[in-house]
């Protein structure tokens, strides 16, 4: 090949121009994101069953489908979760599966279902992280005249629907646009009783006039001159006059119109939504969201979102937005950060060579390297699919400095060959050539350390493919070029002189080096036993500090989230936000504060709703404090708060708080923290085994936030029948729960109420009429629930068929009087004090055909109240018992069996490992001792964040030995040997010895990323081993002693070892250091490279000699004894 280069210089520049243009082509067609493109092999259903309690939702709705998907193919787990009105599974599948197929037949599966009547449809949804929104914005408009903060959310509101969602939805690239804190928009009508009165009407009246006169529509057909015309009525009212003027009544000589019928002022827009918070820095506001379409970029979509902003705020001058998420900015200013780090790199390496080289003919023709094989590296990225990423950018950081390696070693093999007396052109031909085959294997075996990735599947897989092609791509690159590009332009443009001596400090280092390695190989076994030591010490001492998973990254976004108990007052939840925003406000490095109360928790559009204040806190730019210590500081902000200035809310209502920072790396793991799944059936049996591990959990030092994983809805009354004391009446459980209908069939008096929808100016609002009273009962009224149950009686199977049979012949209601039960507080013997509760109905009788009648002054038949065997309920003796219990307002299922998730957060500055196994020890034991006694039906097991640890860690420590295998082999090839390579695998210790020694020093774990960079220095640190071996072969097929060879070769090859080193080095030091945006991600990596590349170039120029004199040992005794006897 170098051959060729050389007679054909016009076809290399050529290729080189071809490779260039294409490669810029390319790198503007790359989508910019965050990480890697993620296959996610989850599916969420989400049914809806209106008006049912989780119990029933679990049996009408979740098992159903638990069992259907459970036989699709490449099925691995279901997580269920039934809500109050809604069932919720997330379906895990194996790795690589068809996800668009699964989706086919599960919706086939799903349509087979029977679900009971009023069950809704099943929305089969893909999760991805396309489903985040990409941008968040508050939007807004100022008014001149004085306006409510009610007012101006409601104008917002129109406003936004009206005219500008239509034209945020037609964005380029964006799949949906959400609204948050927009105002619940009714149209309320304040009537005038008075006037009411005098028309003899009422509000019900009025409202189902105004319905009647909303009716439109097709109502037929009419023939106009022989062709058939469709008839519609369409003249319902569209516009707030027309609402005034719609007729309601005619009283006998004029129309009485609804604006007759009410008070002043008495039609107007309100918000229904009473209990709803949402502010940006304390000011009423809507927050918009952006999710984007799959086929397109981040910054591509938030892009063209700015555009369409801009264009709003020009149409509308009194408009402005705010932006409280940007990923598009995150992403634009991690990889800027990146690509500046690369670039001073590539300045730094370029530099060393012409320290080294001292010539800038040769320093230019081998930095033309870096340049063009990152280039050639985004043209394979854009044909093969890679996006630029964090990972895929760390990938070129972590290359860039090897990029000239190649090139050094065939330079500086031209350079000694025109020293021997050859010409520039046929150093340049021979010079590659000689070292061809070494530097192939260097670079193969580079290379060939990240195919095992290809095998490992999951988050490692999905997040470090694209560094490993990026990798493999520029020194794919890199290898072409210095034989075709370096040895063409070195025929050309090199001086025709002899190299220039070596200067004092050289020559120094050289007999230092000279020194060092006879010492080393004469006192072999010491020296290796100190490099073991030293290996294992330097693994000790990071694995003291523990494993995390990936580094947290520092985004400048705080969020904050206050559990309250659900009898806390609304005006105080609010009471509290704003206090919290006002105080957070003050904070120096705050730049805005979101607010909301009620919203989702969980995923997006299929969450549950919650009543939590959540608070986000958006950082500056340029603020003083990292992150994490301004987490600390809100923290202690919270933890200090004074409740007593509060006027609605107490210390005593808040259940717990966090405060955590926004952390997008935590997004590519799951769980965090510690997680230990409690699974059984009985609910109540599962809260207190999940009980039992919360007082374990908060006994283990360095633990926090402590959850049962109990999500509490309202108490509920547990009632249990006393069978044998029932027996005593012929009664069973079925028995008592037909008894129990008969006081439920007739309370529709507790609640009442009506509403109509009309259309004004093309929007659809509901009438609100507010109604102080319309005969409801409050539920105030009554005491306790033992006192509420007390009047329900028990009756035998042949008065229940009494009670069926009147119920079946009579329009039965307690609005009438004549239901089974009735309130006590209605009947004449009532007095004032005593409990309000529900009885028989006094005027219920018993006739003497055995039915019952109504009949209020009868006072000669029996009864009803006469024909009860027993309370429901009693102090002694009672038939049933009944005690409050906890209220589930969600159960979780796994298609087995029932669970709960015990969780805990690792204290800020420990480690999540090392605190877990204290967890872990501890859980065991209660395992072995007291859980036994819960019985065979449950069971625990851990699902934490310290077992995800463990298995990309077990992942990676097995791609790690197939990796050396595969550079073993490669070496074996390129030696035809299979003692070299061992020698040469020798140098994979100290990379490792470094790499260790530089997390220690800077006081980072080990983790998935460290790991990474770990793997790649197996296959960078044997590079020098192959050079020095190949080397030293060749000076003994030249006649060379062991001793000489050995010796000879590491001086001549002390000056490209160092220069390819120092490159790598210098090219991730900015990297190192964690200089910008998303620079967290790739530090630990770059430490670990730069640590394993110091400490192994140093130790492989002493180390690899020792074990190749190790080897040939018998040989350097012969040469031994002939150099006496020569002497001799």
């Amino acid at each position: 090949m170098s051959k060729y280069s050389v007679r054909k210089p016009i076809t290399v520049l050529m290729g080189i121009l071809i490779i260039i243009v294409l490669g810029i082509y390319s790198v503007t067609k790359l989508p910019l994101s965050l990480f890697p493109d993620i296959n996610l092999p989850f599916i969420v259903t989400v049914t809806t069953y209106p008006g049912e309690n989780p119990e029933t939702i679990e049996k009408e709705v979740t098992q159903k489908i638990e069992s259907s998907v459970a036989t699709i193919g490449n099925f691995t787990e279901i997580q269920s979760t039934s809500y109050e009105n809604f069932s919720l599974s997330i379906i895990t599948f194996a790795e690589q599966t068809n996800m668009d197929t699964v989706v086919i037949e599960m919706r086939e599966n799903i349509n087979n279902i029977e679900f009971a009547e009023g069950v809704g449809n099943t929305r089969i949804l893909r999760i991805s992280p396309d489903m985040l929104p990409v941008m968040t914005i508050t939007l807004s408009q100022t008014y001149d005249e004085e306006l409510t903060d009610e007012q101006i959310l409601i104008r917002n509101t129109q406003w936004i629907n009206n005219e500008v969602l239509s034209k945020l939805n037609s964005i380029e690239g964006i799949a949906d646009v959400t609204l948050t804190g927009a105002s619940d928009t009714v149209l309320q009508i304040n009537l005038d009783q008075d006037k009411l009165t005098t028309y003899q009407l009422d509000q019900t009246s009025v409202l189902n006039i105004i319905e009647e006169q909303s009716t439109s529509g097709l109502v037929g057909v009419a023939l106009d001159n022989g062709e058939l015309r469709m008839v519609i009525l369409g003249n319902q009212p569209e516009t707030l006059e027309d609402m005034h003027n719609l007729p309601i009544t005619f009283d006998g000589s004029n129309v009485i119109t609804l604006d007759d019928l009410i008070v002043e002022d008495g039609i107007g827009y309100v918000d229904a939504s009473e209990d709803s918070y949402s502010k940006i820095n304390g000011k009423q506001g809507i927050q918009i969201s952006f999710q984007k379409q799959s086929d397109i970029g981040i910054t591509e979509a938030t892009k063209n979102i700015y555009n369409t902003l801009d264009d709003l705020e020009e149409e509308y001058p009194n408009a402005s937005y705010m932006v409280l998420l940007d990923q598009g900015e995150y992403i634009n200013q991690s990889i800027n950060s990146v690509l500046l780090n690369i670039v001073i790199g590539a300045l730094l390496a370029i530099l060393i060579l012409f320290v080294f080289l001292r010539n800038i003919k040769p320093t230019i023709i081998v930095g033309l390297a870096i340049p063009i094989s990152v280039i050639a590296a985004f043209m394979l990225m854009y044909f093969t699919g890679v996006s630029l990423n964090l990972v895929s950018m760390g990938g070129l950081a972590l290359a860039i400095g090897m990029l000239v390696d190649n090139a050094v070693v065939v330079i500086e093999n031209i350079y000694r060959m025109i020293n021997e007396g050859k010409s520039k052109k046929e150093a340049a031909i021979e010079g590659a050539k000689e070292v061809a085959g070494a530097i192939t294997a260097s670079t193969l075996t580079t290379v060939a350390v990240f195919l095992p990735i290809v095998f490992v599947e999951g988050l490692i897989s999905d997040v470090f493919m694209s560094m490993a092609l990026t990798i493999a791509y520029s020194l794919g690159a890199s290898l072409i070029i210095s034989l075709t590009l370096v040895p063409a332009m070195s025929s050309r443009f090199l001086d025709d002189q002899h190299i220039k001596e070596d200067g004092k400090v050289i020559n120094k280092v050289k007999t230092w080096y000279e020194n060092s390695v006879l010492f080393a190989i004469k006192h072999k076994i010491m020296t290796i036993v100190v490099i073991l030591l030293l290996l294992f010490a330097s693994f000790a001492l990071v694995f003291s500090k523990g494993f995390i998973l990936l580094p947290e990254s520092d985004e400048g976004v705080i969020n904050i989230n206050i559990e309250t108990k659900a009898s806390t007052e609304f005006s105080g939840k609010a009471e509290l936000a704003d206090y919290i925003t006002d105080a957070l406000l003050e904070v120096d490095d705050v730049d805005n504060v979101s607010g909301s109360i009620g919203g989702n928790a969980g995923m997006m559009m299929f969450a549950a709703a919650n009543d939590d204040i959540q608070l986000t806190v958006n950082l500056k730019d340029n603020k003083k404090n990292s992150t994490l210590e301004n987490e600390e500081k809100i923290l202690t902000l919270i933890e200090n708060i004074n409740y007593s200035n509060f006027s609605n809310i107490q210390l005593s209502d808040i259940l717990e708080y966090e405060v955590s920072s926004q952390n997008s790396t935590m997004s590519l793991g799951g769980a965090s923290g510690v997680n230990i799944k409690v699974s059984g059936y009985d609910l109540l049996t599962l809260e207190e085994i999940a009980n039992d591990l919360v007082n374990i959990l908060e006994n283990v030092d360095h633990i926090t936030e402590v959850d049962n994983g109990v999500e509490q809805g309202s108490d509920q009354i547990k009632m249990t029948v006393n069978k044998d004391i029932a027996m005593t009446y012929n009664l069973t459980n079925q028995d008592v729960l037909d008894n129990l209908n008969y006081f439920y069939a007739n309370l529709e008096g507790l609640s009442g109420g009506q509403s109509i929808t009309v259309q004004i100016e093309g929007i659809n609002y509901e009438i609100s009429i507010p109604n102080e009273a319309v005969g409801s009962i409050s539920f105030e009224m009554f005491g306790d629930y033992q006192t509420f149950l007390s009047g329900v009686v028990l009756f035998d199977q042949e008065t229940q068929m009494m009670i069926d049979q009147y119920l079946d012949n009579n329009d039965v209601s307690m609005t009438q009087g004549n239901s089974i039960y009735i309130l006590n507080m209605a009947l004449p013997t009532y007095q004032v004090g005593q409990d309000i509760k529900f009885v028989i109905n006094p005027f219920l009788k018993v006739n003497d055909q055995n039915e019952i009648i109504f009949a209020p002054f009868d006072s000669t038949s029996d009864l009803l109240a006469s024909y009860a065997l027993a309370p429901l309920y009693s102090e002694s003796n009672s038939v049933t018992s009944i005690e409050k219990v906890t209220g589930f307002s969600a159960i979780n299922t796994d298609g087995n069996q029932r669970y709960l998730t015990v969780t805990a957060q690792i204290e800020q500055g420990f480690n999540v490992t090392l605190v877990s196994q204290e967890v872990t020890d501890a859980v065991e034991n209660y395992m072995d001792n007291e859980f036994k006694t819960y019985g065979s039906g449950y069971s625990i097991s851990f699902q934490g964040e310290n077992e995800e640890i463990m298995d990309a860690i077990g992942d990676l420590a097995l791609a790690a030995l197939v990796a050396i295998l595969l550079v073993y082999m490669i070496m074996a090839i390129q030696f035809q040997s299979l003692k070299y390579p061992f020698i040469i695998l020798m140098t994979i210790p100290l990379a490792f010895t470094g790499g260790f020694i530089a997390l220690w020093i800077f006081g980072m774990n080990l983790s998935m990323v460290s790991l990474m960079g770990l793997i790649i220095l197996i296959g960078v640190v044997v590079n020098n081993g192959i050079v020095l071996i190949d080397y030293i072969n060749k000076l003994m097929e030249r006649g060379y002693q062991v001793i000489d060879a050995i010796v000879l070769a590491g001086k001549t090859r002390l000056r490209p070892i160092f220069m390819t080193a120092l490159t790598t080095i210098l090219a991730l030091v900015f990297t190192a250091i964690g200089v910008g945006e998303g620079a967290e991600l790739l530090q630990p990596m770059a430490l670990t490279a730069i640590g394993g590349l110091i400490y192994a170039t140093v130790l492989t120029l002493i180390v690899v000699p020792t074990v190749f004199a190790i080897f040939n040992r018998k040989q350097i005794r012969i040469e031994g004894l002939e150099n006496v006897d020569n002497q001799g």
